[in-house]
């Protein structure tokens, strides 16, 4: 008895299933349009311009500041030289006084292999140390302040800084 009772339900479900299904599809404006997959289509491609073929363009970090709009919400390579003051990771460049925060997700390991490898480099000081990483850069209002910040989706590189940036980093 509990059998036929089960089979009778799992059949009512797949019956009504198909004819939601049939319903579905049978409603003007529900299926997707070829005018409708090519505006997708063409927004993808204006969204990842210049990753044709895994190419991710670098970008200058004073380039992103000085014009985020370009590049908000775009994938990106960026240098730049670390800091960590008061827990907010950010890259900086001193040509231009550029300053990015930077941010994880919550399951993204990249922060955690930065600072790493960031105290690794320096010798347990993450001062004088240059990251090369791949993010999608944005913007954030912060207190009525327009905030910068990159989104780290993977560390490329992390060097020492030149001696003659350290020296100057360290001074008193």
């Amino acid at each position: 008895m509990k059998f036929g009772v089960r089979v009778l339900i799992a059949l009512c479900t797949f019956i009504l299933g198909v004819v939601v299904s049939a319903v579905w599809h049978l409603i003007p404006g529900r299926t997707s349009s070829p005018v409708a997959t090519t505006k997708r289509v063409m927004l993808f491609q204006e969204a990842n311009s210049g990753c044709r073929r895994g190419q991710i363009p670098s970008v200058s970090l004073c380039d992103l500041v000085g014009d985020v709009d370009r590049y908000d919400g775009r994938l990106v390579r960026v240098e730049g030289d670390y800091q960590q003051p008061r827990n907010v990771q950010s890259l900086t460049e001193d040509e231009c006084s550029a300053r990015v925060e930077l941010s994880c997700n919550f399951n993204n390991e990249a922060c955690t292999l930065i600072r790493r490898q960031a105290l690794t480099e320096s010798g347990n000081s993450p001062r004088g140390v240059r990251l090369s990483l791949i993010g999608r850069p944005y913007v954030k209002e912060d207190d009525g302040q327009r905030v910068i910040g990159i989104q780290v989706l993977e560390l490329k590189d992390v060097t020492p800084a030149p001696a003659a940036e350290i020296d100057i980093q360290q001074a008193p």
